[in-house]
Parts: C-alpha cells; sequence; structure tokens
C-alpha cells in the first residue's frame, strides 16, 4: 500500500503523512501535492526530527479540534430549525442507534 493510498484509507483518525526524499525533488512535490488533496494536513520528508513531527501531530490536532466544534455548532443551528414533530423523530432515531 502506498503512502497516500493509507491517507486515503484513515485520513479521519490521522491527517498526516511521512514520506522518502527522492533524489528527484519534483516526485517529492508531486507526491505532496497528492497528499494534501488526500486530505493530509502536512507533508513530513524522511529523515525528520522529532521536533517536525511533534508539531505537524498538534496542528492537525487542532485543526480536527476546531473542524469537530464547527461542525457541532452547525449541528445546534440546524436542529434549532426543526419543527416539534422533526425533533421527535430524532430523538427517536437517535435513541435507537445508542
Amino acid at each position: 500500500m502506498t503512502g497516500i493510498e493509507l491517507l486515503t484509507r484513515v485520513k479521519e483518525r490521522a491527517p498526516l503523512l511521512a514520506g522518502h526524499r527522492h533524489h528527484w525533488p519534483w516526485r517529492c512535490a508531486t507526491l505532496a501535492v497528492e497528499a494534501m488533496k488526500a486530505g493530509a494536513i502536512d507533508f513530513i520528508e524522511k529523515p525528520f526530527d522529532e521536533a517536525a513531527i511533534l508539531e505537524a501531530v498538534n496542528a492537525a490536532l487542532q485543526q480536527t479540534d476546531e473542524e469537530a466544534e464547527t461542525a457541532a455548532d452547525q449541528a445546534e443551528i440546524r436542529s434549532r430549525s426543526l419543527s416539534e414533530r422533526e425533533r421527535q423523530v430524532l430523538e427517536g432515531l437517535l435513541s435507537r442507534a445508542s
């Protein structure tokens, strides 16, 4: 499995990808672009140092926290626009899901 394939499968959980430095700089740039299009937050070339990894992981965590907060805010706003009956149906669906 390539790094891009792996990223595509797990980008919801860990949108971070590290890649080998290539002898051809254009290849590394191509991989970085592919990674970002696939949802990566950062692209770190090997060999890398610990500080770069920690910085990238912290940035990814902060971004996913912000995205989750935004999604929760949007869900709350949308739920306020539901009619009483729509809210009852939603609560029924949620109770069955848990």
